[in-house]
Parts: C-alpha cells; structure tokens; sequence
C-alpha cells in the first residue's frame, strides 16, 4: 500500500498541475489510502513490539479527531497570512507544521479539559 500512497500522491501533484478536475478525485482516494497505510504500518509496529499503546494517545485520539478540522483550518490559513510562502517546498513545510502544531494543541487542550473540567471533557467525546 505504500507504493500505491506515492503513486497516489504524485497523481494529486500532477491532477493538480495539468487536469485540476481530476484534483478532487485523486485527493479522496489517496487519503483513504493513507488511512489503510497508517493502520497496517501502525498494526506491524504493534504486533512485532517495535511499538507499545500509549495510553494518554490512545484516550485522545477521539477528542484529536473531532476537534482538528476547528483548529487546523486556522493555523493553516494563519501561517500562510504570516509566512507568505513562495515556492512548493514552503508549501508543505507549511502544511506539516500545521498537523504538528495542530496536534500538539489538541493533546495539551486534552489534557487540561481532563484534569480541570472532567464533566466537559466527557460530554464534549459522548463518554458517560
């Protein structure tokens, strides 16, 4: 599945340079198989004991992933007011400082919400 990610992505890359119509399409799809990538590389590192559960990770991926669109967008577009960047390696310094950065404030956000407002924290993830 790795070598189908790269194609994938290059086929983004040009989609998005010769036919940008194809753009979306060539988007979704590499993103579902980023998505099977990141689990079956995750699954070998956890099977072989390369890798052990974190569990604070573990417990914050479910806040990570409903709160990260709210948070992402604006730390994307605020770094491309601030920056201003110029060229395509600018671009996705950019774009994977954004996921950083993003991550980072979810999981301290996280963090304070569990320790400090309990109630919140679980009504905010559905838990009980």
């Amino acid at each position: 599945s790795i070598i189908i990610y790269i194609v994938f992505g290059i086929g983004c890359i040009f989609s998005k340079l010769y036919v940008p119509e194809y753009f979306y399409y060539f988007k979704r799809i590499n993103i579902v198989i980023g998505l099977f990538l990141a689990y079956n590389i995750s699954t070998t590192l956890i099977i072989k004991n390369i890798c052990k559960v974190n569990r604070h990770l573990s417990q914050s991926s479910y806040f990570i992933y409903l709160s990260h669109a709210l948070i992402c967008t604006s730390i994307l577009k605020l770094q491309f007011i601030i920056l201003k960047p110029s060229n395509d390696i600018s671009i996705v310094l950019i774009y994977i400082s954004t996921v950083i950065i993003t991550t980072i404030t979810l999981l301290i956000l996280n963090h304070i919400l569990i320790k400090k407002t309990p109630t919140i924290y679980r009504l905010l993830t559905g838990k009980k």
